[in-house]
């Protein structure tokens, strides 16, 4: 009975490692920096599902995104109580001087584990000029639209979805891409540096931290 308990104990466990590993797959794109990207998003389990939305710095989901339930705001934009560069953005005229994200704070960490983590914005910006993006409005027929993002040196992809983003209780869609990086915008405490995309054009810009952005984690190549 014991040896009957302990096969299955072993079959179930290595089921479960199974579905993590091929959850979490990354994608080798043979980029200098040897990051891997991950196959989906964080909260999907395909490359074209959404997967889920998060305030920067904060590891859950939540149904409304603003400045009065961001974590790291009292209230409002010019309040912030950590990640800051200016006491003008501070609460009570705080800074700490914090440009990138600790892993407690990081949603791909806490999420998915072992060595996966938010891209950085130089990352972001690695992926951007060392490879050829390709706009789909219907991603391998099922209806989503986004970039196959093809590697130069060989023949892997991955494929970004294009999610919107969260803000308030609403989704805004308008076929474009809005993700993550781990990296504070410096110049703007109560703003991190965010990855756009949209058929004509990719670009990094700041975005304030309390609206709800999808994520791309990576992980380095050892």
């Amino acid at each position: 009975m014991k040896y009957k308990f302990l096969l299955v104990f072993i079959a179930i466990f290595a089921t479960n490692n199974i579905t993590a590993q091929q959850k979490y797959e990354y994608v080798d794109l043979g980029l200098e920096s040897k990051t891997l990207w991950a196959a989906c998003n964080v909260g999907a389990e395909n490359p074209w599902e959404l997967g889920n939305y998060f305030a920067w710095g904060e590891t859950a989901t939540k149904p409304d995104y603003s400045w009065l339930n961001y974590k790291y705001a009292d209230g409002a934009c010019d309040k912030m109580t950590k990640y800051c560069t200016s006491a003008n953005h501070g609460s009570n005229n705080f800074f700490d001087n914090r440009t990138q994200l600790e892993i407690s704070d990081d949603a791909a960490a806490v999420k998915l584990g072992g060595n996966w983590r938010m891209p950085t914005e130089n990352e972001f910006k690695e992926l951007q000029n060392s490879c050829i993006w390709l706009w789909t409005e219907n991603y391998k027929q099922t209806g989503v639209s986004g970039y196959i993002i093809k590697s130069k040196c060989n023949d892997n992809t991955i494929f970004l979805p294009a999610c919107g983003f969260r803000s308030n209780d609403s989704l805004l869609k308008e076929a474009s891409g809005w993700y993550w990086t781990s990296t504070l915008y410096a110049d703007y405490a109560n703003d991190a540096r965010g990855f756009y995309f949209r058929s004509d054009t990719t670009y990094m810009h700041g975005h304030y931290r309390f609206q709800g952005f999808t994520i791309r984690a990576v992980c380095t190549k050892k």
